[in-house]
């Protein structure tokens, strides 16, 4: 996971909507979304909630 996808998915772990995510990251909401969809798909999941939580469950992501 990158330093940008593992960002995008923290704050998105903490309930930020992608357009959100993108305001805090000065980034488009369409590239959250990439990020969060590279994500997604290195961890062989297909919504949002469930990437936060395969990434915290191997260990990838410290939400807090």
């Amino acid at each position: 996971m990158t330093e940008r996808e593992r960002e995008c998915l923290l704050w998105a772990a903490r309930g930020k909507t992608n357009e959100e995510i993108g305001i805090i990251l000065s980034i488009s909401d369409s590239t959250v979304k990439a990020h969060l969809s590279g994500v997604a798909k290195k961890l062989n999941t297909h919504t949002k909630t469930q990437t936060v939580v395969e990434a915290i469950k191997r260990g990838m992501l410290v939400p807090w």
